[in-house]
């Protein structure tokens, strides 16, 4: 999977705030893969703190919500799960897209467009990301959790966290305490703050049954997504996991 930066992340969660919008989930062909996410170590964009200014909701520290004012960096809890805008193939897209819609045709993507099947080819489309925006796509590998699947020599997980595995790969977390595009979350940033002190520092939980735990405190509540949920576990490179 290839994510895009931060900052994009932050620009992207402005036109999708709260956005009345359904989505479906659609099964993957595959219990793991590599995914092309938004990076999640540069600072807030100025087109985000600009559309938040305007929010009076963001004029405190909730979660991990952006806070008018204050760079992303004073955050302690920077989500890197992967609820992230990941690439998917396209025809007329960036030069990664097309070059993931030729490794489409190869059979070396999934059936959602999105999920690269081995690591030189997930190089390969980052690569060519880079050509158009450097630095903003990281390179992530993720897996159901509990499948047997073995991750890539030299990486390392950073956590699992409950999510449509496929289509989006909408995640609880993200949606509820990180970036509010679609169902948003308690005012008082009080309901999942006992959750909230359990994530890491990249806003995923240590172990499975804590994620399925948040899961079904989550889904208790009538205003929150609900679909077909997996409890994935997130792995990057050695070097990104500690930079």
């Amino acid at each position: 999977m290839i994510s895009p930066s931060y900052s994009d992340l932050w620009e992207y969660c402005a036109a999708k705030v709260k956005c009345p919008s359904s989505r479906c989930s659609i099964a993957t062909r595959h219990c793991c893969g590599f995914p092309i996410a938004m990076e999640t170590i540069s600072i807030a964009s100025d087109t985000f703190t600009n559309f938040i200014c305007a929010k009076p909701g963001f004029d405190r520290a909730i979660y991990a919500l952006p806070v008018i004012g204050k760079p992303a960096d004073h955050l302690r809890v920077r989500y890197r799960g992967l609820d992230r805008d990941a690439l998917s193939c396209l025809a007329k897209g960036t030069l990664g897209q097309i070059r993931m819609e030729e490794l489409k045709r190869e059979g070396c993507v999934d059936a959602d467009d999105e999920f690269i099947l081995g690591l030189d080819d997930a190089r390969d489309v980052l690569g060519w990301m880079n050509e158009e925006r450097p630095g903003v796509y990281e390179v992530i590998w993720t897996r159901i959790a509990g499948a047997s699947a073995v991750p890539p020599i030299g990486w390392r997980t950073l956590g699992f966290e409950p999510t449509y595995f496929g289509s989006d790969h909408f995640s609880a977390i993200c949606d509820c305490v990180c970036f509010p595009r679609w169902h948003g979350t308690d005012k008082e940033g009080t309901l999942f703050a006992e959750f909230f002190s359990r994530l890491n520092s990249s806003g995923l939980f240590g172990d499975i049954a804590t994620a399925q735990a948040f899961l079904d405190y989550y889904l208790s509540f009538d205003w929150t997504e609900t679909g077909d949920y997996t409890i994935a576990e997130v792995w990057v490179p050695v070097v990104q996991a500690i930079k």
